[in-house]
């Protein structure tokens, strides 16, 4: 829907109440567009605008993908409800399918790898800035709640489970759809690729960050070398690249997918260089680098698979800015790669990790090194809830009694 006969798009500003029906069996191939913004759009709904809204829907095993329009230009903003949301997409399951952001020719290679791909939405939300009185008082975000997608994401950069680009908020929701391609992966939320200062250097407040909040990802990432098309290889189980933005929050949220780099990544060179990938990249079972960042009351236990010298952390793979909060979260899972860390894999920021003390932890009986932000706690530790209750975590968020805590509201 929005897609005008003169090929220019109408954002969607009203309500789609789907009234708890369910769409089955969908299937469509978008044509890529003639220019460089709008160079391909699949979704539902190519856009929904800020006052627009879609809930109360399922969409079953739909089936999404590309072919090559007469720009020759990659696909770019996919998703299964909206190519590009402003609005709020609330109550709304993925259930299944794949959509499918590469064209192949018809032997089945690469042509061209899309970017900007979720199983909801290809992106969400933009920084359109509403200031009274030199204050910020408003950012145009996109809002996803209360929804899920089991939908594989196949793509080159930029995918995540729920969104491929992304400033808005995400809340009580998942992804469970493998998410499959070469750069900025991520089980929710590919990247942040987002930079903004309001007036004269302010930096946007932390209230106006773009977060996930209650919510989680069972989704794998699975690195797939002939879809590389940049050289920012961030991986992570919630946000691939959160590096190249203001800022992220992350509350009372989890991964627990794999990221699986392949034995071939080792002998891949960069895009448009000689350079071995291999010594390249970021990886971290929450994010895979960040830039500004608050994380509270979450936790990984995705297990790292890679190859080669990239930075590899049990949450965040690299870290830098001015604003980094890492507090009451933890690592329990295993890393396989040249020197992980438990916790940050590279920290560059020049505040270390926020205020002392750090109250963080990794799981040592399963990754041996050391961290950067947090503490190592044996099996034995990780299962006594006085080793977390000792360090100000609080029974009200977090349940105790399994090998491991458990968040009471993000189940």
């Amino acid at each position: 829907m929005g897609a005008l006969s003169n090929g220019s798009y109408a954002a969607f500003t009203g309500t789609f109440d789907g009234c708890y029906h369910t769409i089955s069996n969908a299937k469509a191939t978008f044509l890529t567009s003639s220019t460089t913004v709008d160079s391909g759009r699949a979704g539902f709904f190519w856009e929904v605008g800020s006052s627009g809204r879609v809930e109360n829907l399922a969409l079953l095993n739909t089936q999404f993908s590309f072919r090559q329009g007469p720009s020759g230009l990659e696909p770019r903003f996919g998703g299964m409800v909206a190519a590009i949301l402003y609005g709020t997409v609330s109550n709304v399951q993925v259930n299944g399918g794949q959509l499918d952001c590469v064209l192949r020719n018809a032997q089945g290679v690469v042509v061209k790898a899309g970017s900007w791909c979720g199983g909801i939405a290809g992106k969400v939300g933009s920084l359109s800035p509403v200031v009274q009185g030199g204050v910020l008082v408003s950012l145009k975000q996109g809002v996803i709640s209360s929804s899920s997608s089991s939908a594989e994401v196949v793509g080159g950069s930029t995918l995540g489970g729920l969104v491929g680009v992304f400033y808005g908020r995400i809340e009580n929701s998942e992804a469970s759809g493998a998410v499959r391609g070469g750069s900025e992966l991520g089980g929710l939320v590919g990247s942040l690729r987002i930079t903004f200062s309001v007036s004269n250097g302010t930096q946007i407040p932390r209230d106006f960050w773009p977060s996930i909040y209650r919510s989680k990802s069972h989704s794998s990432i699975n690195v797939q070398v002939d879809l590389i098309e940049s050289i920012l290889n961030s991986y992570g189980g919630l946000v691939g690249n959160a590096s190249i933005n203001e800022g992220l929050n992350i509350d009372e949220s989890y991964a627990d997918g794999a990221i699986n780099i392949p034995s071939s990544w080792a002998t891949t060179l960069l895009p448009r260089s000689s350079a071995p990938i291999a010594n390249w990249g970021y990886l971290g079972g929450l994010v895979g680098s960040a830039n500004n960042i608050h994380v509270k009351d979450s936790y990984s236990r995705s297990n790292i698979s890679a190859v080669g010298t990239p930075k590899v952390g049990g949450l965040v793979g690299l870290l830098s800015g001015e604003v980094v909060e890492i507090k009451s979260s933890y690592y329990s899972a295993t890393a396989t790669a040249v020197s992980p860390r438990g916790i940050v894999g590279n920290n560059n920021a020049p505040y270390t990790c926020g205020v002392a003390p750090f109250n963080s932890f990794w799981n040592s009986s399963l990754l041996s090194g050391g961290s950067y932000c947090g503490s190592a706690l044996t099996a034995a530790q990780m299962a006594s809830a006085s080793a977390f209750t000792s360090a100000g975590w609080l029974p009200t968020i977090w349940n105790f009694s399994g090998p491991t805590p458990r968040l009471i509201n993000t189940p």
